[in-house]
C-alpha cells in the first residue's frame, strides 16, 4: 500500500502499489522484495516517510528486520507496527487472561441462531427484541473479536433472557453453559471492557 499525492487531481490518494511473491518470509527476503518493488517503480528511498507494517519480529526487530534494513536506506523512515494489529494481540491477550471461554461464547451463540431460522424468530417473539445481529467470531480475523463482542454485548438482555428461558438450559451442553455466562455478572462487565476497549 502506498499513500501518495496525485498532482493531476490534487488529492491524497492510496494504492496498492504491487503484491511481490516472497518464497521464505524472512527479513533479507522480504526486504528484496521491497526493494525490487521499489525499483521497478522508480520509487527513491528519500521519498518514502512511512513503513507500516504488522508486528512481526521479522517485520520490526531491533536488530535484523524489514524496518531495520529501511532504517538503513533512509535514517528518516519512521517505522510503526500496525495499530489495528497490536490492538487485536491486547484484545486477545485480554480474553485469554479471563478463566471465562469468552470466544467459545461467542462462537456457540453465533452457531446456535446461525443454524436454525427458528430460533431466530422464537428469539425475536419471545424477547420482543429486534432482529438478532450477531457476528461470528473468527479467531485470524483482526477485528472481529471486538464487533462480535460488541453485537453480543448490545443483545445481552434479549439473549440472557432467551437462553435462560429455553428448555435446553436443564440439558447439560453448550445452550446450559451459555446460559450460565449470561447469568455472571463478571462475564458481561468482560464484554464491556471488549465493547468499549
Amino acid at each position: 500500500m502506498i499513500r501518495y499525492f496525485d498532482e493531476d487531481v490534487r488529492i491524497v490518494k492510496e494504492d496498492l502499489l504491487a503484491m511481490p511473491v516472497c518464497d521464505i518470509a524472512n527479513a533479507p527476503k522480504l526486504f528484496a522484495a521491497v526493494i525490487s518493488v521499489f525499483i521497478d517503480h522508480e520509487t527513491p528511498w528519500k521519498n518514502v516517510i512511512d513503513f507500516p507494517s504488522d508486528s512481526a519480529n521479522v517485520m520490526i526487530g531491533k536488530s535484523n528486520s524489514v524496518s531495520r534494513r529501511a532504517k538503513e536506506q533512509n535514517h528518516s523512515v519512521y517505522c510503526l507496527p500496525c495499530v489495528s494489529h497490536l490492538c487485536h494481540l491486547v484484545a486477545k491477550a485480554a480474553v485469554k487472561a479471563t478463566p471465562k471461554p469468552v470466544e467459545d461464547m461467542l462462537v456457540d451463540n453465533f452457531y446456535y441462531f446461525n443454524g436454525s431460522v427458528k430460533r431466530k424468530q422464537e428469539y425475536q417473539q419471545w424477547c420482543n427484541a429486534d432482529v438478532l445481529t450477531l457476528i461470528e467470531h473468527i479467531e485470524t480475523s483482526w477485528f472481529s473479536l471486538h464487533q462480535a463482542a460488541e453485537k453480543c454485548s448490545n443483545q445481552w438482555e434479549p439473549l440472557y433472557a432467551n437462553f435462560n428461558s429455553s428448555p435446553e438450559v436443564e440439558k447439560s451442553g453448550k445452550v446450559q453453559g451459555d446460559a450460565e455466562y449470561l447469568r455472571d455478572v463478571k462475564m458481561k462487565l468482560f464484554f464491556l471492557f471488549l465493547k468499549y476497549g
